[in-house]
Parts: structure tokens; C-alpha cells; sequence
């Protein structure tokens, strides 16, 4: 027998891609090593054809047993309909210990019907003569929140803006969640619906790592942000931030700040919400400052959340509890930032950032360990962007895992990231449907399907319990009908003007954008505007020998080609200089259909050097820049009022719905 064929049938059942299209359209199979690799990536060890052939019989044995799926997706707010051939007995347990009960009999309609129900995921439990089934029910809302819903207005505008990079005399050299609420009041001042910053996840007490893209744990905050007394005073702080120099003078000041700490009742309250989760995340921290922040390295009985020695536990309660204050102190205080800023007069407040995963050793993957993916990272085959194809390092969820835990880990990190936002951006989106999983043995990568539909909809459940807009962040080729199922869930898409082009490489009109977008110019990953205009971006290529010197005229002569096309459209003259470029965009912004538009504060201060070259670690600053203007005189810029008049006369965030 040929192993391929059994093989090739237990692949596909676990939704591993037999195939996929290379940079150039050629059809690159999935090899039988990668298969194998993505197989056990999912929690499933199949060694030999007679193991390969065991399993299939038992998932065949498995299907012909139930009469129901293991999973279903229904609709809140309306009954829902079972198919049902048989009498039975069901009851329904919600998530909030509540109970529903039911019997259908077959002389009849036999189909179960669920009366309305709250939405969450609850656990249906259906009797017959015969057998006893477990159902997972997905029960959420048709769509999220929009933006004209949560905000009564029909288009708004926002600044993004590195919440890292924020420079006052008053933090440790970092900026942090005091120095973001003076910058919030200041965006409100100009109009500004929302303010937009990097990801704030949980990089890791004793992780030295600063990518906010490659955090420990995404359900959970990342400290550094806290806002503690600074004794710099009017130390002038360089252009480039020093991390080790932060780490070590921020958590002196955390210690002696929490060793006069007495335990508050909303303290108490709030390790009592975190039960588990908070629990476990804590002893992963307080054990990181013993044996390193990456748990592959520590000793094989510490590998395991659920097997630390009691006696151990008893040990390190005191510094558990200091990292649980840690979490709370994080979460008071961006909660009295959006609080701020809702107060100030946005309407939305935070925006902030789901990054793809978390790095394979930190806490997220020694926490949820029983959700994601083994011996693999997620990656990207290779494109014209990375002809070498990409492997980020960072955790993936296992689709089989992941649905038997109830989407656990991705729920926590969905309620963190949206517990005092309301909106947030899902980083490559596209990963909820497909993962490109690289194994560690060497085997080629290989996609792999996650359950979108389902994820979509753990989405619309936690993005309604927190009253938040969100955009899957979309960009490049995705499969057909993505942007669609998407949209119709209730997420934005994202549009980034500079990368906005038809196959054959001419900007899209923007006025052609659908209204359920947020569009913005550029990223932290791309050239500023005005290092767009320079061709700053492209300089940076030269130095580090990505381009032949005979391409880099031909490169420049193409941005001016771009710039061109930009100001015409933009309806100014080709021969305008930064200036007329800067307005043509924003106008070309402000005009757009789009019912989100997002700035970056970077454009509108006409800074120069992009946060973030991607492809690089130490030869660019990535993450690094510090913002030449201090927070405390936002308020007082030039350039940040001429974009709050220039957004007024455009009449972008107008009190103004279309009937929705």
C-alpha cells in the first residue's frame, strides 16, 4: 500500500493544504515529511502506515457514531434550530452556570430547538436510548460593533502612535500610560476619535527582548508601561532609547514601590476575575527570575504549569503576588487612560493591537500549553517581499486543540487586548484561516486551516461583551470570499494607501474604498510620509545591499513616478514639494469613503525614519526612536492643529449616520 494515500486523507482531515502557489504561480505540493511535521503540530503522532491507518479508522468509527457535529455555530438573540432525527433528552449549560432544558420526540419535529440564548460558549449535552453527545455551542452575535454604532458618527479620524517612543522628563526613559493619557487629551483637543499604539502584551520580567510583536504572553500587560515616580527630572533623554537602561531603573522603582503595598479590595477583586489565568501567568514569572524567561531550558519538572512541586509553589507566593499587583497596576492604569480619553471627547479611546502570536517560549505557550501548536513556528512562505521566505518564531494555535479547549487562550487574549479599547486591530487576520506552519526538524512549511468561522465568531462574542470595533488587518493576497466573510461578521478591513494597487501595479482611487475600512498611508512597518517623499526607505535598502546599485536610479525614478500619481489624484500640482505631497494625502484621506482613517503621529510631526524596517535587528534602530517632541507639548503643536482644522473642513467625525 502506498503510504501516501492514508497519509494524504488524515492530512486533509486536520486541514493541512496538499499544496499552495509559490511567488512566481508555480503549485508547490505538501511533502509527506511536512505533513507528518503539521500532523504532530497538531497534537497527533502518527510514526508508520499501520499507525496512520489506526487513526483513520478510529476518526471514521468517531463520525459514524455521532449524530451530531462537536461543534456548532448559532445565532444570538433568536431560537436556533438542531437537526435531529431521534427523541432526546438536552439540556444546555451556559457559561454563566445557568441551565436550559429540552426534549424533542421523534413522532414529529424531532429537531432540537434552542430557545434564545446570551452569547458565549455554552455546552449542549443530548441524551437518547442509545448515547449521550457533547455539543459545543458558539452562540454569537451576526456581526460586531460598528463604528457608527458605538460612536453615533459616520466616518472618524485617529492618530497611531508608539506608545514607546513617548518622551517626557517624567518616565524612566520609556514612555508609559501616564505620558499616553497627556498625549490622548492632546488628540482629542484637535477632533481626534481615537489614538492607536503598538501592541502592550506581556514582554516578560526577565525577557530582554523590546519587538512588542514578539511578546511572552498577549493575554496579558506588558509592565514596562507602568507609570512610576521618575527621579530623572530634567535629564535630557538621547534619540535612541535604552532598554536595559529602562528595565534596570523601572523595576528598582516597581520594588520599592510595592513593598509598601497593602492589598486593596478591587486588588482582591481583580486576582479573584483572574483566577487561572492570572494565577499561572504570575508562577511563570516568578519562576522566569529563577530559571530564565525561555521555559524550554528549565528543568523538565518545570516545563509543565500543572506539575510544579506545592512546596515550590508555597515558596514563591510572595513574588506570584508581586507580579499579579504588577498585572492589576498595568490594568488601572490604562483603564484611567481610555477613561481619560473617552472623557476628553473621543468617542472610541484606545485602539489598540492583537499581535500574530507570542514568541515559542514565553508564558503564553507554558500557560496554554494544551492549545498550541508543537514543534513548529509560524511563518510566511517566500513572496517578493522575503524571496527567503519568513519564520517569525512566534506560537501558533493547534485548530484541533484550540476547538477542544473552547478557544480558551485566544478569549483571554481577546478580552485583555479589548477590556479598555474600543477598537482593536487583529494583526494578519489571515491567520485566523490558514497558518503557514515552519517545523522545527527542517521539513518545508506548509499551510494549515484554522476554524475561521468559528474564530469569527469568538470574535463578534468578545467584541460585543466589550463594546469594541475591530479590523482584521488584510493586507496582500488572500483567498476569495476572505474580505467578504470577514466584513460580514462585522470586522473593517485595512487599507494602507502606499501599498493600495491593482494587478498591475496602479494605486486604487480611494474613493472607491468600502466604507467598512480603515485606511492610513503608512505602518510602523513602512516608510513615513515624509520618508516615502525623500526615498528614505529606499537609502536604507542601499546601505544594507538589498538593491544593486543599477537598481537604485531605477527605484528612485519609480517613487517619483508614485509621488506623481499621489499628487494628481490628490488633484495638486506634480511639481508640489513635502508639503503639497503631505496635504494631498491627508485630503485624499479625508475624503475617502473609509469609515475609519488613521494618521500616524510620525506624519504628522514630519518625522523622517520609519519605527520599524522589517527584515532587520540590529542594523536599523528598529523600535528604538525616541519622539524629539516631549508629551507635555503636544497640546501646543503647529502641525497637529493644522490637522485638526484640515479634518474639520474635510467634515471628517461629524455627528452623522447613515441609516444603520
Amino acid at each position: 500500500m502506498n503510504i501516501n494515500v492514508p497519509l494524504n486523507k488524515l492530512a486533509a482531515h486536520y486541514g493541512i493544504f496538499d499544496s499552495f502557489s509559490d511567488l512566481d504561480g508555480n503549485i508547490q505540493a505538501t511533502s509527506p515529511d511536512t505533513q507528518l511535521a503539521l500532523l504532530v503540530g497538531n497534537g497527533i503522532v502518527v510514526d508508520n502506515a499501520a499507525m496512520i491507518t489506526e487513526h483513520l479508522a478510529e476518526i471514521k468509527a468517531q463520525k459514524t457514531a455521532r449524530h451530531l457535529p462537536e461543534e456548532i455555530i448559532i445565532t444570538t438573540g433568536q431560537t436556533n434550530r438542531i437537526s435531529n432525527q431521534q427523541t432526546v433528552d438536552w439540556h444546555v449549560e451556559l457559561e454563566d452556570g445557568t441551565m436550559r432544558f429540552g426534549r424533542q420526540n421523534d413522532d414529529q419535529d424531532a429537531d432540537i430547538i434552542l430557545p434564545i440564548m446570551p452569547s458565549g460558549i455554552h455546552n449542549l449535552i443530548v441524551k437518547s436510548a442509545h448515547q449521550t453527545e457533547n455539543v459545543s455551542l458558539i452562540c454569537a452575535p451576526e456581526r460586531a460593533p460598528s463604528v457608527a454604532a458605538l460612536s453615533g458618527k459616520s466616518n472618524i479620524w485617529g492618530v497611531n502612535t508608539a506608545l514607546y517612543a513617548l518622551n517626557s522628563k517624567n518616565n524612566h526613559g520609556l514612555g508609559d500610560f501616564s505620558n499616553l493619557s497627556t498625549v490622548v487629551g492632546a488628540f482629542a483637543t484637535e477632533g481626534a476619535d481615537f489614538v492607536g499604539i503598538n501592541p502592550i502584551h506581556a514582554m516578560g520580567w526577565s525577557e530582554g527582548l523590546i519587538s512588542p510583536y514578539s511578546p511572552s504572553h498577549r493575554g496579558f500587560l506588558n509592565i514596562s508601561y507602568i507609570a512610576v515616580p521618575s527621579e530623572s527630572g530634567s535629564a535630557k533623554k538621547s534619540e535612541f532609547i535604552d532598554y536595559a537602561e529602562h528595565k534596570t531603573s523601572h523595576q528598582l522603582a516597581l520594588e520599592a514601590t510595592f513593598s509598601s503595598y497593602q492589598p486593596s479590595k478591587n486588588f482582591i477583586e481583580f486576582c479573584a476575575a483572574g483566577g487561572s489565568h492570572l494565577s499561572s501567568f504570575a508562577l511563570y514569572e516568578a519562576l522566569s527570575e529563577i530559571y530564565g524567561s525561555d521555559w524550554r531550558g528549565w528543568p523538565r519538572e518545570m516545563q509543565q504549569a500543572n506539575q510544579i512541586p506545592q512546596n515550590l509553589q508555597w515558596q514563591l507566593a510572595p513574588r506570584v503576588e508581586f507580579h499579579k499587583w504588577l498585572q492589576y497596576t498595568a490594568d488601572q492604569q490604562l483603564s484611567y487612560v481610555q477613561q481619560n480619553a473617552l472623557s476628553s471627547g473621543m468617542n472610541l479611546g484606545l485602539y489598540l493591537d492583537l499581535a500574530v502570536g507570542s514568541r515559542r517560549g514565553g508564558a503564553e505557550t507554558w500557560c496554554a500549553s494544551n492549545a498550541v501548536a508543537d514543534h513548529v513556528s509560524i511563518g510566511a512562505p517566500p513572496d517578493h517581499l522575503s524571496p527567503a521566505g519568513q519564520n517569525w518564531g512566534l506560537t501558533a494555535y493547534a485548530p484541533s486543540k484550540h476547538k477542544t479547549t473552547q478557544y480558551s487562550a485566544l478569549r483571554q487574549a481577546l478580552r485583555t487586548s479589548m477590556r479598555h479599547a474600543s477598537m482593536l486591530r487583529i494583526d494578519h487576520v489571515l491567520g485566523m484561516n490558514r497558518s503557514y506552519w515552519l517545523p522545527d526538524n527542517g521539513a518545508p512549511g506548509g499551510y494549515i486551516k484554522q476554524p475561521f468561522e468559528s474564530i469569527l465568531a469568538v470574535i463578534a462574542i468578545e467584541a460585543e461583551r466589550a463594546k469594541t470595533v475591530v479590523v482584521g488587518e488584510d493586507l496582500g493576497l488572500v483567498p476569495n470570499g476572505f474580505r467578504q466573510t470577514m466584513r460580514s461578521r462585522g470586522l473593517y478591513s485595512y487599507s494602507v494607501l502606499q501599498y493600495d494597487k491593482n494587478d498591475q501595479g496602479e494605486f486604487n482611487p480611494h474613493a472607491q474604498l468600502d466604507p467598512q475600512t480603515l485606511a492610513c498611508f503608512a505602518t510602523h512597518d513602512t516608510p513615513t510620509l515624509k520618508g516615502y517623499h525623500q526615498k528614505t526607505d529606499i537609502d536604507w535598502w542601499q546601505k544594507l545591499d538589498w538593491v544593486e546599485e543599477a537598481q537604485v536610479g531605477a527605484s528612485h525614478q519609480q517613487r517619483e513616478y508614485e509621488v506623481e500619481t499621489i499628487l494628481t489624484q490628490a488633484g495638486q500640482q506634480k511639481s508640489a514639494d513635502f508639503n503639497g505631497f503631505r496635504d494631498g494625502i491627508n485630503n485624499i484621506l479625508a475624503a475617502s469613503p473609509a469609515s475609519m482613517i488613521s494618521l500616524q503621529a510620525d506624519d504628522i510631526f514630519e518625522v523622517e525614519q520609519a519605527p520599524n524596517l522589517p527584515g532587520t535587528i540590529d542594523e536599523h534602530p528598529n523600535w528604538r526612536r525616541r519622539n524629539a517632541i516631549e508629551v507635555e507639548k503636544f497640546d501646543q503643536n503647529v502641525k497637529l492643529k493644522q490637522i485638526g482644522q484640515l479634518m474639520r473642513n474635510a467634515g471628517r467625525g461629524v455627528t452623522k449616520v447613515s441609516g444603520e
